[in-house]
């Protein structure tokens, strides 16, 4: 396992120091408007007084019916405030009163409060639209890095609903890592079309941190694959961070080519020969291929990156490897299942049972966990090969 030093910044940082940097930029683009690093910063910081105005440390439910840019001001509030906040993809009343239980929330950020029909206890419903003209300046908190930035609602690992603890100094080293690694830099157009997930904080971050644009499209709200894969091409996006169910449906909907993208990375799911066949076949010769590994609780774990000169072997259904180690990473198999370690593993809140179960400390004493998934290495590169549960 590669050693290093938790950061001593946080993604907060990064962003403040792009908002001085690049202060015209377009920092985010949505359905209705775009927004320039000073305007989403001064909106973020408007979100965050009135989250410390309310005296309440508790966490942060941000809960919008679409995907739009008042989620990126409304999760950057919350970050820039030091409370703790859950992204969630749309939920029903019942679903948002059982969240708020879970989580031991104070406050739910939506995109407009009406009176909530919901009984909920002491909580309060902030708009994010109220500060939509804040002119905020920055608040000047120094944020503990080992403090939570916000709780992964998550399921896959154990098939139940938990919450694990991402601290601000994971979310900076797997965002800064990623984002190193995949080679955004300012100027490049990030999209955005997944749910809102702790991943998707980490989508957006991996473009704010490093100056570059973020693009929203709410592909809920889009009847057309068509419409989807024309977005990509006329908004010029050049990272394209898309799930690999809705990769295998867009890529050809009768769009001929993909010309601005230079990195394609499929995720929430695994990538096949086919999609990379895809990709072979619709996107340019300059844009690489990446496919990653890796769940709430792990960050990222290992990556693949290759070009159109790679042939992987096999039929179009069969999965292809997800590649080497994740900075940070050591990945060991254990009677083939995979075992994560690292410095910046998220364990449950509130579980010490889960915790107990599912991590664990090495022989030289680091933090490992058990992922639940199978794996074998071909040709130095890891294959996952799928959930246990589903292969006894």
């Amino acid at each position: 396992m590669e050693s290093r030093e938790p950061t001593k910044k946080t993604v907060v940082d990064f962003f403040e120091q792009n908002v001085s940097k690049y202060p015209d930029t377009i920092a985010v683009k949505g359905s209705r408007e775009a927004l320039s690093y000073h305007q989403l910063n001064s909106w973020a910081n408007g979100i965050a007084e009135r989250l410390l105005e309310n005296n309440d440390t508790r966490p942060v439910i941000l809960a919008f019916l679409h995907q739009d840019i008042e989620i990126v001001a409304a999760m950057l509030g919350a970050l820039k405030a030091g409370i703790p906040c859950t992204l969630t993809p749309p939920l029903t009343y019942d679903q948002l009163r059982e969240l708020i239980g879970k989580v031991g929330a104070g406050t739910v950020i939506t995109r407009d409060v009406e009176k909530p029909a919901i009984e909920v206890g002491p909580v309060k419903f902030i708009s994010a639209l109220e500060f939509r003209d804040s002119d905020a300046k920055n608040l000047g908190i120094k944020l503990d890095p080992e403090s939570t930035a916000h709780l992964g609602n998550t399921s896959g690992t154990t098939g139940e609903p938990k919450l694990a603890v991402i601290t601000h100094s994971t979310e900076c080293f797997q965002t800064r890592s990623r984002a190193e690694g995949t080679g955004v830099q300012p100027g490049d157009k990030v999209s955005l079309m997944r749910l809102n997930s702790a991943a998707a904080v980490r989508d957006i971050m991996v473009g704010l941190t490093s100056g570059a644009s973020v693009y929203v499209l709410d592909v809920g709200q889009e009847d057309l694959l068509r419409e989807i894969a024309e977005w990509i091409v006329k908004e010029g996006i050049n990272v394209l961070l898309c799930h690999v169910f809705l990769f295998q449906r867009i890529a050809t909907s009768q769009v001929p080519e993909y010309p601005h993208v230079k990195v394609l990375q499929l995720c929430g799911g695994a990538a096949t020969v086919g999609d990379f066949r895809v990709y072979q076949k619709y996107f340019s010769d300059s844009c690489r291929f990446l496919n990653r590994y890796g769940m709430t609780e792990t960050g990222t774990v290992s990556w693949l990156f290759a070009d159109k000169s790679h042939d992987f072997k096999g039929g179009l259904r069969d999965y292809i490897p997800v590649g080497r180690p994740f900075p940070g990473a050591k990945i060991t198999l254990v009677d083939g299942e995979i075992h994560v370690t690292s410095n910046y593993l998220s364990m449950y809140s509130d579980r010490p049972d889960l915790n107990s179960e599912k991590f664990y400390k090495d022989s030289d004493g680091n933090l490992t966990f058990k992922t639940g998934d199978l794996g074998k290495y071909v040709d130095g590169n890891l294959m996952h090969l799928g959930r246990m549960s589903l292969n006894k």
